[in-house]
Formats: C-alpha cells, sequence, structure tokens
C-alpha cells in the first residue's frame, strides 16, 4: 500500500523532487534546496520509515517508487527532474525506469543499479548492519542529553561526521528519546534495501538527460557499477567530485552544487 509522504517545499519553477538517502531525511537536503530554490520548485520528501513519513511494515523500491508515483500525482508534477542520493538514487532510478514520460531529468549521487552483495557480505552491508545495530543498542531509557547520546553513540560508529549525522534522527518528546527511523524495519530490509535491478527487465532509457555522480573516495560505484548503468541509461554522463566519499553532496557541497546547476541550467 503507498502512503502520502512528508516533505519539505522552497523555490518556485519547474519542480525538482530530491530523494535523501538511509538514515537521511528532508532537512538534510534544506541547505542544497534553499540554493536551488531560485531556479527550481524544489520538494524533499521524507521516505517510508523515515523523517516524519509514516512508518511501515515493508520497505521495498517497489513501494518507494509507488509512493513517489502518489506524490507526484497529489502534487500535479506531470513531469519532474528526479535527484537521488543512494537508496534515494535507487529509488528514483526505479521511478524514471517505470515512468519515463513523467521524468525531464535524472541525477543520481553515488550509488549504481547493482547488488550491493548482502549474501556475499560487502564492505558497505557489513557497515550498515552495523550501524543499525549501534542505534538499535543506544540506551535511550538512560540517555539524558544529546551529548551523551553522541559520545555512546560514537564508541560503536567510531567516526564523528556520520555519528553526528545519524543523531539528527533521534528526537526528545515528553517520554524520553525516541527514533524517527524506523529501525527494526530498515534491520530487517537490508537485503532489499542494497539490492539491485539491473536484471529485471527494464528497456533503456535514453528520452531525458541523465547523470551519475561519485565520490573519489568511495567504491558505492565500480566498473561493475558503470556497466549496469550504462545497460539502463545507456547516454548517462558519469562524473567524479575529487576529495569526497560517499556523502559527496556534504563533504563537497560547493562542487556538488556547481555540478548539478552545470548539468540543468
Amino acid at each position: 500500500m503507498n502512503i502520502a509522504l512528508s516533505y519539505k517545499n522552497v523555490g518556485q519553477g519547474h519542480p525538482l523532487i530530491i530523494l535523501h538517502g538511509l538514515y537521511g531525511m528532508s532537512d538534510n537536503w534544506l541547505p542544497i534546496a534553499n540554493v536551488l530554490k531560485n531556479h527550481f520548485n524544489v520538494f524533499i520528501p521524507d521516505l517510508r520509515n523515515h523523517g516524519r513519513s509514516e512508518h511501515t511494515p515493508s520497505h521495498t523500491y517497489e513501494e518507494m517508487a509507488g509512493d513517489l508515483e502518489l506524490f507526484f500525482k497529489q502534487h500535479e508534477i506531470e513531469r519532474g527532474i528526479l535527484l537521488g542520493h543512494s537508496m534515494g538514487g535507487k529509488v528514483a532510478m526505479r521511478f524514471a525506469l517505470q515512468n519515463p514520460e513523467m521524468i525531464s531529468a535524472l541525477i543520481v549521487a553515488d550509488i549504481a543499479p547493482i547488488d550491493y552483495g548482502m549474501a556475499s557480505g560487502s564492505r558497505q552491508i557489513i557497515q550498515h548492519a552495523s550501524i543499525v545495530h549501534a542505534l538499535q543498542n543506544l540506551p535511550l531509557d538512560s540517555i539524558r542529553t544529546r551529548e551523551e547520546a553522541e559520545i555512546v553513540l560514537d564508541k560503536e560508529v567510531n567516526d564523528m561526521r556520520t555519528t553526528r549525522f545519524l543523531l539528527k534522527n533521534l528526537i526528545r518528546d515528553k517520554n524520553g528519546f525516541r527514533w524517527r527511523l524506523n529501525l527494526s524495519v530498515l534491520g530487517n530490509n537490508l537485503k532489499e534495501i542494497s539490492g539491485g535491478f539491473a536484471p529485471l527487465k527494464f528497456n533503456p532509457v535514453t528520452s531525458f538527460p541523465v547523470m551519475f555522480m561519485r565520490g573519489s573516495k568511495s567504491d558505492y560505484i565500480t566498473s561493475k557499477g558503470e556497466k549496469a548503468i550504462r545497460q539502463l541509461f545507456p547516454f548517462a554522463k558519469i562524473e567524479n567530485i575529487e576529495n569526497a566519499g560517499h556523502w559527496l553532496h556534504a563533504e563537497q557541497p560547493e562542487v556538488f552544487l556547481f555540478m548539478l546547476k552545470d548539468f540543468l541550467l
């Protein structure tokens, strides 16, 4: 069943929809959206089981693409630009392959349409499984401050940038701290989230411009990923952002925005 997504919206002009990655939310992309709002009507939805959107018992790309199709209908978007990072990039690709007539351009940030190897224990999946485990095991009942949560979580994550990014999902209400993320469902669906769809019977798309952006320090788009990209998007541009890892838009925002605007404007 498809759900209505919570979202942020800034600007005017041609619709541009930004899809965040795993553990992300619309708030993370507001700095980028605020730069682009002079050129586009920017929508940033929270994908299911993230941010302020509904928690659901399942988390598949088919469902998330369906949620996005409902979002287009609700906001009367006939054709729009899609920008997706990581998991959001896979949602964007899936939606674009299923609905090419609704897309005017596609930008995918540091992800390819391949299976990242849940069964074979790839580095990415081991990392994500450890992150979900660390979040689930943070003792929310005894944590008194966000600073304390940061210290405890970073002992497991061991990367302060990632720790602070993850803790943006930690909120406090009258009952204490809780996660906006639906951690149990995300943890149970890591195989789906890591999966690909290049082998599925999608026709190659050539009816709109496509750009993939990858961080030079990231290993998410390899030669295998490039091959899968070419199978589905034969004329796609693949651009590198130097001195950036997987979160390239946060690590090199000025370069990211320059390349984005150069492609779209």
